[in-house]
């Protein structure tokens, strides 16, 4: 089973919980990868969230390649040059499965349903996100939030 990963600020936890993430979200294989847009949103002064997913719970015809992601790659992530990711793209069949091996992250074209979504708290404890968005209340969410650094 490949986890997949999805950074977005905690404030959207409720709506999540209860409509699921949007069409056009990306995920990320790595948790490296993670770790560099959630510390962006800690850069905003924002709390990042980690949103987990079972990509084994999507079907191909919802996947495609993360094209922003190939465009302009996250060389330090990466550890690849620009060129580098564009020449080894243009080497291969350009399928979903090539963006999660090369860049490592794709964009799900459907919206994902809370049910299949979950979130790691800091104890290593996995929830439900329905089940999560119960269990934080303003006051201690950001001590209820797992940080992937």
């Amino acid at each position: 089973m490949i986890r997949l990963y999805h950074i977005t600020n905690l404030k959207n936890l409720q709506s999540i919980a209860a409509n699921g993430l949007n069409a056009g979200s990306y995920w990320s294989e790595t948790l490296d990868l993670a770790a560099y847009y959630e510390e962006t949103i800690m850069d905003d002064g924002q709390t990042p969230l980690v949103v987990t997913l079972s990509l084994d719970d999507l079907k191909d015809s919802e996947l495609e390649p993360d094209y922003p992601g190939i465009e302009e790659p996250i060389s330090t992530v990466l550890g690849l040059t620009e060129e580098e990711v564009w020449h080894k793209w243009d080497t291969t069949k350009q399928t979903w499965q090539d963006s999660l091996n090369l860049v490592h992250s794709i964009r799900v074209k459907t919206t994902i349903p809370p049910e299949l979504l979950t979130v790691e708290d800091p104890f290593g404890d996995t929830h439900g996100i329905k089940e999560y968005s119960l269990l934080l209340n303003d006051d201690d969410a950001v001590s209820k939030t797992r940080h992937i650094r």
